[in-house]
C-alpha cells in the first residue's frame, strides 16, 4: 500500500510539472499598427534607411515579419527587394551592424484600401528562414529597407505606426551610425515617429490551467495521507 502511494503521490507530482512547465504559444509578440497620414523613405536607391526599436514581454521565437508602406512619386508597386535587418542596442543606439540580416525577396504587395496622398498603401509580410531567438525585457532594432533598382522613379517608403514612445532611427548608407530621425536632414521640424511592424511568433510562457488546483490541492491532500499512515505505523 506504501509503494502504491508513493506511487501515486509521484504521478501527481509529474503532472504539475508537466502542465506548469514552459510552453511555446504562436502569437503575435510585438505589434505597431500603421497610420495613414506620413510615411519615411527607407530605400536603398535612395540612400535611405529607417529603423525603430521594440521590447518583449517575453521571450519568443521570431518566424514571421509584417509591414506597410507605399511608392513614390509614383503610385508603384515597382519590383520589390527587401532587407529585414535586427540590431542590439549600444549606447542607446542601434548598433551600426546588424546580428541578423534577412533578404526576403520576393515579397508581394497586397493593397490595404487605405491612401497616403493618392498613393495606395500596401501591406507586406514574410517568414524568416529560420525562427530567430529573442530575449524579454531586452531593447532591440528592426530596420527593413527595400531597393527599387537604380533609376526608378518609384522609392520605397515605410509607414510610421502607433507605438509607445514616437522616436525612430535614420542613417544614409548601411555603414553610417544610427541618428535619431529627429536629427535628420532636412527635417526641419524635428518630428520624430515610430515605424509601423508586427512581429508574429512563438511565445514563452509558463501557463498553468484551472483544473490544476485541484490537482495541485488533491496533491497536497495525497502528500497528507501518506504522512499520516507512517505516523500510524
Amino acid at each position: 500500500a506504501a509503494m502504491r502511494q508513493r506511487a501515486l503521490l509521484g504521478l501527481a507530482l509529474l503532472a504539475v510539472l508537466a502542465i506548469s512547465s514552459p510552453v511555446w504559444a504562436d502569437t503575435v509578440i510585438y505589434s505597431q499598427p500603421y497610420r495613414t497620414d506620413i510615411a519615411i523613405f527607407s530605400d536603398l536607391e535612395r540612400g535611405m534607411f529607417a529603423a525603430d526599436d521594440f521590447t518583449l514581454e517575453d521571450a519568443a521565437e521570431l518566424t514571421d515579419v509584417h509591414w506597410w508602406g507605399l511608392y513614390a512619386p509614383g503610385p508603384g508597386p515597382q519590383t520589390d527587394d527587401f532587407t529585414i535587418a535586427f540590431f542590439d542596442q549600444v549606447s542607446g543606439y542601434p548598433n551600426a551592424t546588424p546580428f541578423a540580416d534577412y533578404n526576403v525577396e520576393p515579397v508581394i504587395p497586397v493593397a490595404t484600401g487605405d491612401m497616403l496622398g493618392g498613393r495606395p498603401i500596401y501591406a507586406y509580410s514574410c517568414y524568416l528562414p529560420a525562427p530567430l531567438s529573442l530575449s524579454a525585457a531586452t531593447t532591440y532594432y528592426i530596420s527593413i529597407y527595400n531597393n527599387t533598382g537604380i533609376g526608378s522613379d518609384d522609392d520605397w517608403a515605410w509607414m510610421t505606426g502607433n507605438g509607445p514612445n514616437q522616436n525612430c532611427w535614420w542613417r544614409d548608407s548601411l555603414s553610417a551610425d544610427w541618428i535619431s530621425y529627429a536629427a535628420a536632414p532636412g527635417n526641419t521640424a524635428g518630428n520624430d515617429f515610430d515605424m509601423a511592424f508586427e512581429l508574429t511568433g512563438e511565445n514563452e510562457q509558463t501557463v498553468i490551467p484551472e483544473p490544476l488546483t485541484s490537482l495541485l490541492f488533491g496533491g497536497s491532500v495525497l502528500f497528507g495521507l501518506v504522512r499520516r499512515r507512517r505516523r500510524v505505523s
